[in-house]
């Protein structure tokens, strides 16, 4: 079998959903063909689709180093379509610094490239850089060549974005009421249907000690305060049960185009730059902590950890309902930053009021330079 038909025949398998199958397919091909960078830039794509986007980076890397060394005839456009890729992997292990590099590359090989200029754009609206997005937007509607839908789809969130700052005064935390709203009435609408069949809701896994008494179970390597509710549970089997497998990203009224990408909009903030991404999703809540120096999760466990114990246990709602439901292990992600995942149940938005109150009497001891809420990346 040629390496050709071995590439088409991983394309296949990558589009019925057997990806596991087009790897190995396309693994066998390098081994065979070593000085060939499209077998490698096709296994990064093929690992990109998977959301291996680390191994993407190193099959993608190997690639573009492969090509260098090739006497390709096109070579330059591969290049820069092998650029675009590392890009999209860059943006996925958090790497924007990477992406920004493989972008400016693009351009420096095809000027206006349409995927460069506009990956470019939406990556700048994404870490909050909200003007220099728009201009590269802008330069990619006015000099770029692509399909006559994409760029109608990039018109309309331009125009999104400038009618949201033309507001007197633009308020993002309407993104987080939005959302929370939404995935409120959701979650209420099913739960009241399976509560009227003995189902219970937001209720705490629980576990029972030496003497009897029980109390929150918290998992192994989980931090301590990491208690979980589950949505549902059937208690006379312990069955439980999810609202929804995605986490719920809403639209806002009058700026639907701003919930098909990650826009950051800053918040009035006199202790330190805090944003609200226009993707914020309740039942999934990513919150990003950037100190000036220092180890994040030391800085801020402890805040954290009382914020989410309270709200687990009825702060932010009722002690029957409108609790907190789930908090990641902190990642430290990024120098002197820490990532939190917070499934934010059916509390009330004042949480996020109180976290903020929070972060800014521990910004008096350990200065804290940015905080992100919802998806967005720290420049």
């Amino acid at each position: 079998m040629s390496i050709e038909q071995w590439m088409q025949d991983a394309l296949d398998h990558l589009q019925e959903g057997r990806s596991e199958e087009a790897v190995a397919l396309l693994e066998r091909a390098k081994e065979e063909a070593p000085e060939r960078p499209d077998v490698q830039h096709a296994l990064a794509v093929v690992q990109l689709n998977r959301g291996q986007a680390g191994l993407a980076l190193e099959a993608v890397d190997a690639a573009i180093a492969t090509l260098e060394v090739a006497q390709h005839p096109d070579a330059n456009e591969l290049h820069a379509h092998f650029l675009l890729t590392r890009a999209a992997a860059a943006e996925m292990t958090d790497a924007p610094d990477l992406a920004v590099k493989s972008y400016e590359e693009v351009l420096e090989r095809v000027p206006n490239q349409a995927q460069a200029l506009n990956g470019w754009g939406q990556l700048l609206l994404t870490t909050g850089q909200t003007t220099e997005g728009k201009q590269k937007l802008k330069q990619y509607l006015e000099s770029s060549d692509d399909i006559v839908e994409a760029k109608e789809a990039i018109a309309e969130l331009v125009n999104a974005i400038e009618r949201w700052e033309a507001q007197d005064t633009p308020d993002p935390t309407a993104f987080l009421d939005a959302h929370r709203g939404s995935y409120c009435e959701f979650f209420d609408f099913h739960a009241t249907r399976m509560e009227e069949q003995g189902w219970i809701a937001e209720a705490a896994k629980m576990k029972r000690n030496p003497d009897g008494s029980m109390t929150v179970s918290v998992e192994k390597d989980a931090r301590p305060y990491a208690g979980v509710r589950v949505d549902l549970v059937n208690p006379q089997t312990g069955q439980p049960g999810m609202m929804g497998e995605e986490p719920m990203v809403v639209a806002l009224a009058d700026f639907e185009a701003l919930a098909h990408t990650t826009c950051c909009f800053e918040v009035p903030s006199e202790a330190f730059s805090v944003a609200i991404s226009s993707q914020c999703p309740w039942d999934q809540l990513p919150i990003q902590i950037q100190f000036a120096s220092g180890d994040a999760i030391e800085q801020a466990d402890d805040t954290i950890g009382a914020w989410y114990t309270d709200g687990f246990d009825g702060a932010f709602g009722t002690k029957t309902g409108g609790r907190f439901h789930f908090i990641s292990y902190p990642l430290s992600h990024r120098p002197h930053a820490v990532l939190y995942h917070v499934d934010m149940g059916r509390s009330e938005r004042r949480s996020i009021d109180d976290l903020l109150e929070r972060l800014t009497a521990l910004h008096e001891t350990h200065p804290i330079k940015r905080v992100l809420i919802g998806r967005a990346l720290l420049a």
